[in-house]
């Protein structure tokens, strides 16, 4: 009975997404809005979204797959929809529906951030004053139009237009998908952007070259991170440090190190993808101090804003990294709280817990810190560890097709606990460490 119509809907919705994905710039607005956006949540920033009726629930929509997930399991993006029902009545009561977006963008909107406005005619007052809301805030702003932009158009950063003008419900239709595409590349984006960790603690010394073969394939290889690479074995007081600007996947000293395998009880590794200071060696890590006659390694992933502020003592930074800023500024306060060699140990690092967690309110903020005996992983989005003990098994790398029995290589007393970005072996349980909390290890074992 009604067959002709289903048709003619379908159609009708398959031709507005034609002529949409036609037109090569709506391709490359949306990589540029994935690419805006993603770069505000590395910067600490967010999002606020908006729209009215079927776009308000977009809008919604939109923001609850940034602090929830869309496709993978990572960390929430901070993300807000104007949608409390007390501010809405509040403002529409006291000013007007024209002002209920423009309000709350007052009331929350930081420079950095970015407001996402919808609205299928472009033409929405509410929108139009959150747009110069936001300009006013120092926000970027994205909008996601339909016809022929209506009054909004021109007024946004990054515009993409459903250039339709019949029923709202087709330009709809195209706006969810650009929104899941947005969602899509935002998760890539912010996955590719992040350095890689691995550590290792063992309670006799060990080898690392089975998980350091994993990371290595990441370093331009299975991985982005082209960027140079550094790795840290303690040795008794001392360290061997071995470190290359160049891609771990093709470096020679990386093969070297595989080849040659020094056993250690603590270990800091790190791929490096560039987003503070050039490729060079001086800014590879990890970093090394020396802080009450012991060698601390150090190693981060992530970004800061306003590290050049923090104050770093007789600690100077030899490269241009936030890294290395923050390490230094560190050790200047561990210097400055603790003026001789202290007896607490505990207390020590519950303190340097402390000062990762004001750092990770700059950025993200995932590190990992040793003195030789201790190792201890501050997560701030992903960092996981697995520890290995007997009765050991087999384990598969998921970077390469390497297998090993660990039972051929270890003692029953032996303890091995292995720290990383993203679980190395896809036949194992990795424990992940959760986001704004430490960890510390001594000799293999996680202490409490």
């Amino acid at each position: 009975m009604y067959q002709d119509i289903i048709r003619s809907e379908l159609n009708e919705a398959a031709d507005t997404l034609n002529k949409f994905l036609s037109d090569e710039a709506n391709i490359h607005a949306i990589q540029r809005a994935a690419v805006l956006l993603a770069d505000s949540f590395k910067e600490g920033g967010k999002v606020l979204s908006c729209g009215n009726g079927g776009s308000h629930c977009d809008a919604m929509h939109f923001a609850e797959e940034l602090t929830g997930r869309y496709r993978e399991n990572r960390p929430g993006y901070p993300a807000i929809a104007i949608s409390d029902v007390s501010h809405l009545s509040c403002v529409s009561n006291d000013f007007g529906y024209d002002y209920v977006f423009s309000r709350y963008v007052e009331a929350v909107g930081r420079p950095g951030d970015v407001l996402l406005g919808l609205s299928t005619s472009g033409n929405s007052a509410n929108i139009i004053k959150a747009i110069e809301a936001a300009r006013a805030q120092g926000m970027k702003v994205i909008t996601l139009t339909g016809k022929d932009g209506g009054k909004m158009a021109g007024s946004a950063d990054i515009e993409i237009r459903v250039p339709h003008f019949g029923y709202a419900d087709r330009i709809q239709e195209i706006h969810i998908k650009v929104i899941h595409i947005l969602m899509l590349l935002i998760e890539k984006e912010m996955v590719v952007a992040m350095c890689e960790l691995l550590g290792m603690s063992a309670n006799v010394p060990t080898d690392i070259c089975f998980s350091f073969t994993g990371l290595v394939q990441r370093g331009g290889g299975t991985g982005p991170h082209k960027d140079g690479w550094g790795i840290t074995f303690y040795e008794d007081k001392g360290c061997r440090t071995f470190k290359d600007p160049l891609p771990s996947f093709n470096s020679p000293i990386a093969r070297l190190v595989q080849e040659y395998p020094i056993k250690s009880h603590s270990v800091v590794a790190h791929i490096r993808q560039a987003n503070r200071g050039q490729v060079s060696l001086e800014n590879t890590h990890p970093f090394t101090r020396e802080l009450w006659g012991r060698n601390w390694t150090y190693a981060h992933n992530g970004q800061l804003r306003g590290y050049r502020h923090l104050e770093t003592g007789t600690f100077r930074p030899v490269g241009e990294t936030d890294s290395e800023k923050a390490f230094c500024w560190i050790l200047h306060q561990l210097a400055t709280r603790y003026p001789r060699t202290p007896g607490n140990w505990p207390a020590v690092f519950r303190f340097i817990g402390e000062l990762a967690g004001t750092l990770r309110q700059k950025g993200v903020f995932n590190m990992l810190l040793s003195d030789g005996r201790y190792l201890m992983a501050f997560c701030s989005t992903n960092l996981y560890w697995i520890t290995r003990r007997a009765p050991f098994g087999r384990a598969q790398l998921l970077d390469q097709d390497v297998e090993v029995d660990f039972q051929q290589h270890t003692t029953p007393h032996d303890v091995v606990t292995v720290i990383a970005t993203q679980p190395l072996t896809a036949n194992e349980t990795w424990q992940r460490i959760v986001p704004g909390e430490w960890a510390l290890f001594c000799l293999g074992e996680r202490q409490e």
